[in-house]
């Protein structure tokens, strides 16, 4: 029997890399969309020096956002193919970075979890976040809002797995204060919701170092200073965010006055209690299957031989509102940039922070949960509920197969615009500078803009700049 329940994490695991897959493999399928034009048109004219200094007055996209444009010009020089990867890249470095900061706090608060079901829980959190996530293809497949968004989530991931990984070792790493400079830096450059949950994240983090290392805890000692340093060159990367000229036209043009520095953490939390309560509402099926996974976590672990996490109720409940607390500041700091600039909530894309949050928080809750239930049951009812963990993966193959059924409907949009592209380029060789080609709908590319019929729209403007085009038009026809 032990035998039998020590294979379920495999299970699990086996069966959240196969909708990691499926993620991944749909990017295959991508291609450039509304903003990629644009950057692709400055690219192209000014290189990437000349794209990188359009931080001083480039108005038609963030041009601030220093290593957005970093790394857009990266992926750029690998053609359409940069993009293509682009799903499988950030499925794969969250998958790192998550890994490493769930496995960092095992071992810094001694929870005792076996590797295979922390990489179980890893994969099951970052499949949860990325299915449930409230712009799924724009922070996937979308280069002009997976860098900004995504690629700052991914960061912050690497940087706390990071700094977790030298707390839980002796000899302290002469590169890694370099190294998490530098990644602080680029991501506080990704977008200006990056910068400020990442400040947040790192604030939170400096708190329980200093807390701990006054405890006289020799792990917490050994990070303090390297969370300072990370906290530096993530305040110097914000600066340079607010410090370009480009900002005041852009926010003119765009945007009405920003709210009062009062209201912003006042509308922060509004809009983080509506997202939790609107999310908990909307998908209280996949929340339900989620929540009763990690509840059921620990009876697998004990069933399995692994070692158990002995936790009273006084601490079972201060350990889930700490987790709460945490996670829920997270969710406000990712709101307060867009709270102050738009005064409103930030669009679907930008969601995708308080995403993994949210699933942070029921995970770690139920896990909890489970831990100070398998304490208190008697070892029949240990096994058997080891296996009632079979019915949440068993529902996991429902949602795995609603999204590969949406590969057909990835295979016509490329090859729609893989002829499109070929009809232009085909065009502008022949000195054919004026011409129609189909549209494509953006309806189930969660509205991400394409070209249009009327050729001054300002996408068909910079695909005809890139294209060396005078005309471009399209219809849906």
């Amino acid at each position: 029997m032990r035998k039998l329940t020590a294979g379920i994490p495999w299970l699990g695991s086996g069966i959240f890399l196969l909708g990691l897959s499926v993620f991944a493999f749909l990017g295959i399928y991508d291609r450039y969309w509304a903003d990629d034009w644009c950057f692709n048109a400055d690219l192209k004219t000014l290189g990437f020096w000349g794209t990188l200094q359009g931080y001083m007055y480039i108005t038609h996209y963030a041009s601030n956002r220093f290593s957005s444009t970093i790394f857009t010009a990266l992926l750029q020089s690998m053609g359409v193919f940069g993009v293509q990867i682009l799903g499988f890249l950030v499925v794969v470095l969250w998958f790192g970075g998550l890994l490493l900061t769930l496995w960092g706090l095992n071992c810094f608060f001694r929870l005792r979890v076996s590797v295979v079901f922390i990489v179980f829980a890893t994969l099951a959190i970052e499949y949860y976040s990325i299915y449930l996530a409230p712009a799924r293809f724009q922070i996937l497949y979308w280069r002009a809002a997976a860098l900004p968004y995504s690629g700052p989530l991914t960061f912050f991931l690497l940087i706390a797995g990071s700094i977790l990984w030298q707390a839980n070792r002796e000899n302290i790493s002469k590169l890694l204060p370099v190294l998490i400079a530098i990644l602080s830096f680029l991501d506080g450059g990704f977008s200006e919701q990056g910068s400020a949950y990442l400040l947040a994240g790192l604030s939170i983090l400096w708190v329980l170092a200093w807390f701990y290392g006054r405890a006289g805890n020799q792990q917490a000692k050994r990070i303090l200073g390297l969370v300072s340093v990370a906290l530096i060159f993530d305040v110097l990367a914000m600066l340079v965010l607010l410090a370009s000229p480009a900002n005041g036209p852009r926010r003119a043009a765009s945007y009405t006055e920003p709210a009062s520095l009062w209201m912003v953490p006042v509308l922060s939390i509004e809009y983080t209690l509506d997202f939790v309560q609107s999310s908990l509402r909307s998908l209280i099926i996949p929340y339900a299957v989620l929540s009763l996974l990690f509840m059921l976590i620990p009876f697998a672990s004990a069933a399995g031989g692994g070692a158990q996490l002995k936790i009273s109720s006084r601490n079972t409940t201060i350990s889930a509102l700490v987790l709460c607390a945490g996670c829920l500041i997270l969710i406000a700091a990712g709101m307060a940039p867009i709270a102050y600039i738009e005064k409103a909530p930030p669009d679907p894309r930008g969601m995708i922070f308080a995403q993994l949050m949210l699933d942070l928080i029921l995970a770690g809750i139920f896990w909890l949960l489970g831990n100070w239930l398998v304490s208190r049951s008697d070892p029949q009812w240990v096994t058997l509920l080891a296996f009632a963990i079979l019915l949440p993966l068993g529902y996991m193959f429902r949602p795995i197969g609603l999204t590969y059924a949406e590969l057909p409907r990835y295979v016509q949009r490329a090859q729609t615009w893989d002829t499109r592209d070929q009809a232009i380029r085909s065009a502008q060789e022949q000195g054919i500078l004026q011409i129609d080609v189909k549209g494509i709908d953006s309806a189930y590319m969660d509205h991400t803009l394409d070209f249009k019929e009327k050729p001054s729209f300002w996408i068909n403007g910079c695909a005809e700049i890139y294209y060396g085009m005078d005309e471009i038009r399209a219809t849906l026809h």
